[in-house]
């Protein structure tokens, strides 16, 4: 629209249908737009410096306290890690679970029911992918496989519900 003065102006907010809208878009000046435009990007920028400064605040001790735990007792050994998988089996799908929907389900939804025919997956864990590569009308077989006999317990439990021939297995690692 032409602005008062003969300013060319793209203004989506000019096809308003309430007169105050119009009025404001047809007797403003340059400097108005520009102004409004620098306020809200300035305040969306403020908001998003501000989150991750706090972001970082409220997680330093929690680096700081990692760091001073490994540098006193080292990196935790494979066994202790699997230990902690072991423990944690039969609650993953429902404490990690919640996480995982957050970040990684969107990836799971967009790229595993691409899958075709006779899929492998390997540390596939309680089988939270398994259902969705399962969904795919391409998928032949699936076979996953695990390092943890706890995990798998948890995947079995879901094999009854697919409608593709599948099966888990534990591998052994060295």
């Amino acid at each position: 629209s032409v602005c008062s003065g003969g300013t060319l102006v793209v203004c989506p907010l000019a096809m308003a249908t309430t007169s105050g809208f119009r009025l404001l878009f047809q007797q403003g000046k340059w400097y108005h737009y520009l102004g409004g435009v620098t306020v809200t990007v300035g305040a969306n920028l403020g908001f998003l410096y501000g989150m991750g400064r706090c972001y970082r605040w409220w997680f330093e001790d929690d680096l700081r306290t990692s760091r001073a735990f490994r540098d006193h007792y080292g990196q935790p050994t494979e066994a202790q890690r699997l230990h902690v998988f072991r423990c944690a089996a039969k609650d993953w799908d429902r404490t990690i679970g919640m996480v995982e929907r957050a970040c990684a389900d969107n990836h799971r939804k967009e790229w595993l029911p691409k899958a075709r025919g006779d899929v492998l997956e390997v540390a596939m864990g309680t089988g939270r992918c398994m259902e969705m590569i399962a969904t795919s009308k391409d998928v032949r077989s699936y076979v996953g496989i695990d390092v943890l006999e706890e995990m798998l317990e948890v995947a079995r439990e879901k094999l009854s519900g697919l409608q593709i021939p599948a099966r888990v297995e534990k591998v052994r690692i060295g």
